[in-house]
């Protein structure tokens, strides 16, 4: 079925062309023009696709490469470095985390009073 359906097209829009170009002449410019489907394919790549390429390249370029991947590459350096560091004050003793909670608390409370 699909071979069959691959011939007929072949034979529908290949080998029975209305519009054959022919070999070595030139093509008078209204039947080039209507070959060509008036350019709008053309047209459309140099008002629509060129402009958006251009700019998605800068985009890409300047705000992703630049901006973006800073920040994200920022944001994993410091969380790992942060880790690094934290991981000096995690020793397994409970009656240690217990101290660093009320310290913490009361560091809150006084903060909370000296400021009213």
């Amino acid at each position: 079925m699909l071979a069959l359906t691959i011939w007929l097209t072949w034979v529908i829009f290949i080998k029975k062309s209305r519009f054959p170009v022919p070999d070595g002449k030139p093509i008078p410019f209204l039947q080039r023009l209507i070959y060509r489907r008036y350019f709008i394919d053309e047209l459309y790549n140099i008002l629509f696709v060129k402009p958006y390429e251009v700019i998605s390249n800068l985009f890409y370029e300047k705000v992703e490469k630049g901006v973006i991947d800073r920040i994200v590459n920022g944001i994993g350096y410091l969380t790992f470095e942060a880790g690094i560091r934290i991981r000096r004050l995690q020793n397994g003793n409970a009656s240690f985390y217990l101290f660093v909670m009320v310290a913490g608390a009361l560091f809150f409370l006084l903060f909370n009073l000296m400021i009213h």
